[in-house]
């Protein structure tokens, strides 16, 4: 019998119409709840990645409530006119509806860190690795800064380098522990009483890295507010010790230290930001699965500094290479505009929606026959896959690269019963 979260799920498919074949896909998968595919599928570039590996090109139907896939037909369309119609954005309104369910279940789940809490873990942390406090705020991780590496294990997303922030930044800020404290205001140069919350909705981010020094500070507090997070909750699959993270600093520093041959650069700090959160998410995405540790998956690619293509992206490259790390960023950013720009069209007749009788998109050809179910038994069979004993993760792999596992097998049917 279904859990209650698995019916509100279910109940939240039907409602938001989402196709019966798509709906079965997702709990063939293992996604039953908002929580599962919240946290199994935890960006929105994941979930793009999804749409088009594993439901697109399958359809799914329950025989004797038993799930059954086979290919799509070709008829369906490719998977960029599939992306932009009904279907897909069903399924996008559900993850959305599901992130919400998910951040309201675990909100509560977080630890609020104070002063005096800080000041514990941070005395457990130094009497265990036989380190010193921080002598300065300025070298002491914030308050904020410890509240988003606690809440990463709800979210599995990776921290940028603008969360470290250090508690001199953050009272800089204005953002203080407390109910009210005094906030300059730099508009109008007035010193003026804020309360907590209001604080709390304006942003603080850490000093970039422009050089070695300043890249080495900023991941000293990277290393130590998860370290005292750690203290904090030492059987969280995202802890990950001080010891880990100065190890990765140095690896990184190491590739920036480099000897460089005549004519040739080392890699710039972007890339290197570049290749750390590559490294992290495929971290998390294993994290995500219940597979290992965000720790594990780190220590494992610092036993592949120098075979691991993620790494070589950091080995030098000829002074007349531009920033690759830009680069990527500027091509995403087109991509994302051309992919804005075509979603206003019409995949079949290429008019903008306001051309169209009704307001509405011309239907693709064979789009969704047989998949749209707006009426009972949405979902009935059973999906949850179990794990099969002694499974490797793809890091515990000596001949995996780090590319992840491939899909399962992909039992093609070509009766036409659906």
């Amino acid at each position: 019998m279904a859990s209650v979260s698995e019916q509100a799920f279910e109940q939240k498919a039907i409602d938001l119409e989402v196709a019966e074949s798509d709906f079965i896909l997702l709990k063939m998968l293992g996604i039953a709840t908002a929580d599962k595919f919240r946290f199994q599928i935890p960006t929105a570039a994941d979930l793009e990645e999804l749409l088009k590996e594993s439901i697109h090109p399958f359809c799914a139907y329950l025989e004797g409530g038993v799930p059954h896939k086979f290919s799509r037909p070709a008829e369906d369309g490719s998977f960029p006119e599939w992306k932009r119609g009904e279907d897909a954005a069903c399924i996008r309104r559900l993850y959305h509806w599901s992130s919400e369910k998910a951040k309201q279940e675990t909100t509560e789940e977080v630890t609020k860190v104070t002063r005096s809490l800080a000041a514990e873990w941070e005395g457990k942390l130094a009497n265990r690795v036989g380190g010193m406090v921080p002598e300065s705020d300025r070298r002491r991780a914030g308050l904020l800064c410890l509240q988003k590496v606690l809440k990463q294990e709800h979210t599995l997303e990776y921290l940028e380098w603008e969360v470290y922030t250090t508690q001199e930044q953050e009272e800089r800020s204005g953002k203080k522990d407390g109910v009210q404290g005094w906030l300059f205001n730099q508009k109008d140069g007035q010193v003026i009483l804020q309360k907590a919350e209001d604080r709390d909705s304006h942003s603080v981010k850490a000093e970039d890295a422009r050089d070695h020094y300043s890249f080495r500070e900023l991941m000293a507090v990277r290393s130590l507010a998860h370290g005292i997070c750690k203290e904090a909750k030492p059987k969280s699959k995202v802890a990950v010790g001080q010891t880990t993270y100065n190890a990765l600093t140095e690896a990184y520093l190491d590739k920036l230290r480099a000897e460089l041959p005549q004519g040739f650069r080392g890699p710039s700090l972007l890339e290197v930001q570049k290749v750390d959160r590559d490294i992290h998410r495929q971290c998390l995405k294993e994290v995500a699965r219940g597979d290992s540790s965000l720790e594990e998956g780190l220590q494992w690619f610092l036993s592949k500094t120098s075979r691991h293509q993620l790494w070589q992206f950091l080995d030098p490259v000829t002074s007349n290479t531009p920033d690759r790390a830009k680069v990527g960023q500027q091509q995403a950013a087109q991509q994302q505009a051309e992919d804005g720009k075509n979603a206003t069209l019409c995949a079949v007749c290429q008019k903008p929606r306001a051309e169209h009788a009704n307001k509405k998109f011309c239907s693709i050809p064979g789009k969704g026959k047989g998949q749209k179910n707006k009426g009972k038994g949405k979902g009935k069979g059973k999906g949850k896959g179990k794990k099969g004993k002694g499974k490797k993760t793809w890091w515990q792999d000596s001949e995996s690269q780090g590319q992840g596992g491939e899909p399962p097998s992909k039992k093609q049917k070509t009766s036409d019963s659906v």
